[in-house]
């Protein structure tokens, strides 16, 4: 019984010690699982990490979390003129009953934690309370240049004119109640200005928003960041509902467009799970075909899935308990390295049926053990250069990847004992593999023909690649969302947050200051820039500071104000009894500053969230702009202290840039790694060679390939050269090894089969991409693909023309 149980130990003890140490690591890895997806762990240094941070912080805020949604009776005939249109439907009565009914509808959805579909409640009282006794000390951002005008013989008589010339005009219901004590109309100018920059290109019919060109236009605020893919699919989903159920109601359709940045989060992830879900369908049921055709046994099947397994869920959990969160990035390029495990078990199993079953190989353990080691510390000496990247994403993909693979080769050897003990190659996996090894040892003139043109195409292609310059090569936006998306904001009149100008202070005060001096400089810039656009809180709010600046213009030190007296000739003049205006009247109104936190409480604090980002350490005042001269605002706020315009598609593509240049120098260094590991295996150059040419030339003959059909090379491509070059390691060291047996005609058919297996499964995997919508994973699979290929073909073929046809190796 002892002796029994001994042998158990013996045969499943490793795989039994293994699993449970496994099982522990997951366990707690899992209690901090997380899950990121942020870019900043893949910006290059720290000063573009913390404006990343910020701009991160910005994007997230209540900025981004808003949709805008636009709304009108569906046109029932596409014929009619809008003019006949809104006539025979009598468009502002059915635009006010939607608007009401899909307001309360959209407040009930999950994720949508306020609807705003017209100014609030009580609105003109609240404004006049908070903007009336503070109107002198909002009038300007240039104070000492523009009041005195104002103030001078010739401002205070056009006032005059203009006063008169309202009251007698289709405003003077609104004029006359203030007239008496804002002769100036000073409070009128403020709510112009607001208007104008926050207010939008709206009117208001029975308190609902209503667009110039007859749209109902109603602002949602999201409780979930808008990058939320998952959360803003059911919001997305709930809209939908919510409309047909008013549609129902009021018995009509409805023409609805949206604006949003959760629109193209929900878009681009949809496109991509599409994809993802189709391809992964087609990857495994025919990697499972081929698996089976060569290696027609479901025990052989399990043993080839387990390592890829075992590996994934040690490298997750050394990840998460090394750096605290796993990258989204790491886990899908990790997962892409792992899948190079295969070549272990795969190697292990075709030598088991070739030379008899499983206990055979264990007795050439100590010549399949270095084998396939030296195949695992060569994958990894070529990621070691991604490990040393300032960039915390790479070095997360080489640890995570690194882990995977040692982890996968120690299981493909514990589970050795769930292959039979006795086995041999199926009659279709031996004709292939003697098929195979006559083909790459009879036809020297057409390996050689083979090598040249791999050769070319290696050396032309790194110099006539051409790669895309920004981010959207790897997911461009649907152009469709585009379209609507800059049509809905023109319609309500606000601008896009294409680039965001952040003006920082240490508090409220300092950040508002820095903004009104963006807000100045905009000023002067759109003089020279029509196309500039932008949204500014300093509309609606100045500083303590600015405030007081206002109020000494107006002469506030004084007593009485100089100008009072020719103020009251101007009226005179033109009519008027000056006697019958306070507002010209000594004393002058005591200073009174508008509060921000009394205003940002108030039912128009909405205003100031948007634009408002507390960071740990500052305040940030945001002001979404857009122009189609960048160069001009870059060179505007370049030096400015305190101002910082960022534009978050451009930091992306710089970071871009960076990363994919810097990762193509680190696998070159990581290539160099892979030949002095080979070196120190082998001590002959001619070895070392022979098991990593194949996989260098493969590599770069995949992008002379690519450059040669005229495709545009983006980041992905680079790094799916990792995994060409890491299973063209393995193919190139088997090779050699191979050729080095005693039985090496058995163990070349062997190697042959299990480099053959190793190739199907990844090119169904990876293959499948290159036939997918998305660049990104486009690049993933082509790459891939056509460069595990190349690697199959070339490392029998330089084996072949570089080493002697009996090598041995002490």
């Amino acid at each position: 019984m002892n002796l029994s149980l001994m042998q158990s130990w013996r045969r499943w003890g490793g795989l039994l010690a293994l699993s449970i140490l496994l099982a522990f690591l997951v366990l707690i890895a899992s209690k901090q699982w997380r899950l990121d997806t942020s870019m900043i762990q893949f910006l290059p240094d720290q000063k573009e990490q913390e404006t990343w941070t910020i701009g991160r912080d910005v994007i997230d805020s209540n900025l981004s979390r808003q949709m805008i949604i636009s709304v009108r009776p569906q046109v029932a005939d596409a014929g009619l003129a809008p003019t006949e249109e809104k006539s025979r439907l009598g468009q502002e009565a059915a635009l006010v009953d939607i608007s009401q009914s899909l307001a309360t509808a959209y407040r009930k959805i999950p994720g949508v934690s306020q609807v705003r579909n017209g100014p609030p409640k009580d609105s003109e009282r609240q404004f006049y309370e908070l903007y009336f006794p503070a109107r002198y000390g909002l009038q300007s951002l240039w104070p000492e240049e523009e009041i005195p005008a104002t103030l001078s013989p010739q401002g205070l008589e056009l006032a005059a004119q203009q006063l008169k010339s309202e009251l007698a005009g289709p405003d003077s219901l609104l004029v006359r109640p203030l007239a008496p004590d804002d002769p100036l109309q000073t409070f009128l100018k403020v709510g112009a200005r607001l208007q104008e920059q926050l207010g939008h290109s709206m009117g208001v019919k029975d308190g609902v928003f209503i667009s110039e060109d007859s749209w109902a236009i109603l602002f949602l605020s999201l409780s979930d960041s808008a990058l939320d893919g998952q959360a803003q699919k059911r919001v997305i989903e709930g809209l939908s509902q919510a409309t047909e159920e008013v549609e129902r109601a009021l018995n009509l359709k409805i023409e609805r467009q949206a604006s949003g940045p959760n629109l193209f989060a929900v878009d681009t992830e949809a496109r991509m799970r599409g994809d993802m879900e189709r391809v992964s369908l087609i990857s495994i049921l025919g990697s499972l075909l081929f698996v089976l055709l060569l290696l027609p046994s479901w025990r052989k099947v399990l043993y080839l899935v387990l390592p890829l397994v075992f590996g994934f869920f040690a490298a997750a959990a050394s990840i998460l308990l090394c750096f605290g969160q796993l990258h989204v990035i790491t886990l899908a390029f990790g997962s892409a390295l792992i899948g190079i495990a295969i070549d272990y078990p795969a190697h292990l199993v075709c030598h088991a049926d070739f030379l008899g079953g499983v206990g055979v190989v264990r007795e050439l353990g100590r010549r399949l053990r270095p084998t396939l080691l030296l195949a695992a510390l060569t994958t990894i000496a070529g990621l070691a250069g991604l490990s040393w990247a300032s960039f915390p994403g790479l070095q997360q993909v080489a640890v995570f990847a690194s882990v995977g693979l040692l982890v996968a080769l120690v299981t493909s050897f514990a589970a050795l004992p769930l292959l039979p003990r006795r086995s041999q190659p199926a009659r279709r996996a031996r004709v292939v593999a003697s098929f195979l090894s006559r083909l790459v040892s009879a036809r020297r003139p057409m390996l050689w023909a083979v090598l040249a043109l791999a050769s070319v195409a290696a050396l032309v292609g790194p110099f006539t690649a051409h790669f895309a310059p920004g981010i959207e090569s790897l997911a461009p936006l649907n152009p469709r969302l585009l379209a609507e998306d800059k049509l809905v904001r023109e319609r309500v009149g606000v601008a896009s947050n294409s680039q965001l100008l952040l003006a920082k202070g240490a508090d409220v005060q300092a950040a508002l200051l820095r903004n009104e001096e963006a807000a100045r400089r905009l000023s002067q810039l759109a003089e020279k820039d029509s196309t500039l656009e932008w949204t500014t809180i300093s509309s609606s709010i100045f500083s303590n500071e600015l405030q007081e600046r206002n109020w000494r213009a107006f002469g506030a030190d004084e007593s009485p104000p100089s100008w009072l007296a020719e103020a009251r000739r101007a009226f005179a003049q033109e009519g008027f009894f000056p006697d019958a205006f306070p507002g010209l009247q000594a004393p002058f109104p005591r200073p009174a500053l508008l509060d921000f936190e009394q205003l940002r409480s108030s039912s128009f604090g909405a205003l100031l969230e948007t634009f408002l980002v507390q960071t740990a350490d500052q305040v940030v005042v945001v002001t979404p702009l857009s122009s189609e001269d960048s160069e001009q605002l870059e060179a505007a706020f370049k030096e400015e202290e305190g101002l910082e315009l960022f534009s978050q598609k451009r930091m992306i593509d710089a970071a871009y840039t960076t990363l994919r240049e810097r990762t193509a120098w680190l696998l070159l260094l990581g290539l160099g790694a892979v030949w002095g590991a080979a070196w120190l295996r082998y001590r002959v150059v001619r070895f070392a060679w022979a098991a990593t040419l194949p996989s260098f030339l493969a590599a770069s003959a995949t992008l002379g390939v690519l450059a040669f059909t005229s495709q545009e090379l983006n980041l992905l491509h680079i790094l799916s050269l990792v995994l060409v070059c890491s299973m063209g390691v393995d193919y190139g060291i088997f090779v050699v090894d191979a050729r080095t047996s005693r039985d090496a005609s058995i163990a070349g058919q062997a190697t042959m089969l299990s480099t053959l297996l190793g190739c199907l499964t990844t090119v169904t995997s990876f293959g499948a991409l290159a036939f997918s919508q998305a660049p990104a994973l486009a690049a993933i699979g082509q790459t891939t693909a056509l460069g595990v290929v190349l690697a199959l073909i070339l490392a029998p073929t330089v084996a072949t023309l570089i080493l002697p046809s009996r090598v041995a190796i002490n």
